[in-house]
C-alpha cells in the first residue's frame, strides 16, 4: 500500500472518531453535565489536531489539481461542520459554568484557551480564591508506620495539604 492511500486510510479512522464525538456531543449540548462535555471536548480537540495533520500530510502528496482541490474542499467542509460544534459547546460550557458555582472562571478561561488553540494544558494557575470553587479528587495521606525512608513523602503530603492550608 502506498504512503497516499495508507493515510487516507488513517484519516478515514480518525474522521469516523470525530463524526462519533460529535454526535456524542450532539446529544449532550441538552444535558447539564458539564465534566461530560468537557471530556468530550477534549477528546474532539486531540482528534482534530491529528486530522488536520493528515490532511496537510495528504495535500502534499497529491500532485493531480483536481485531486488537490477536491481534498481541499473536503477537508474545509469537514472542518467548518466541526467549528460550528465546538462554538456550540463553548456557549454551553460558558453558560453552565456561571450556572455552577463550583467551577471557577479560571477554570473556565482555561477550558475556553485550550479548545481555541486546539492544545492541552496539564496544569493551571490559579490564586487561593479559586482553590475553593474547583472539583478536585479527595487527597489520601497515607498513615505514618515510623519507616524513615517515607518520612519525607509522608511530612511533604501533611504540608501542603493540611499544615500550609489555610482554608481549613
Amino acid at each position: 500500500m502506498d504512503e497516499k492511500k495508507k493515510l487516507k486510510k488513517t484519516r478515514a479512522i480518525i474522521r469516523t472518531a470525530v463524526t462519533k464525538t460529535r454526535n456524542k456531543l450532539k446529544n449532550e449540548l441538552n444535558s447539564q453535565s458539564f465534566d461530560t462535555l468537557h471530556e468530550h471536548f477534549d477528546y474532539l480537540n486531540e482528534n482534530l489536531k491529528e486530522l488536520k495533520e493528515l490532511d496537510k500530510k495528504i495535500q502534499n502528496i497529491i500532485e493531480v489539481e483536481k485531486e488537490f482541490d477536491a481534498e481541499i474542499q473536503s477537508a474545509f467542509g469537514y472542518n467548518e461542520k466541526i467549528s460550528v460544534l465546538c462554538s456550540k459547546i463553548k456557549i454551553k460550557i460558558k453558560n453552565l459554568s456561571k450556572n455552577d458555582s463550583s467551577v471557577s472562571s479560571q477554570t473556565t478561561l482555561n477550558v475556553q484557551n485550550d479548545s481555541l488553540n486546539n492544545s492541552i494544558n496539564g496544569s493551571s494557575v490559579s490564586s487561593n480564591s479559586n482553590i475553593n470553587s474547583v472539583r478536585l479528587p479527595k487527597l489520601q495521606i497515607d498513615k505514618y508506620f515510623g519507616d524513615p525512608c517515607l518520612w519525607l513523602e509522608f511530612w511533604n503530603k501533611f504540608q501542603n495539604s493540611i499544615d500550609k492550608n489555610e482554608t481549613l
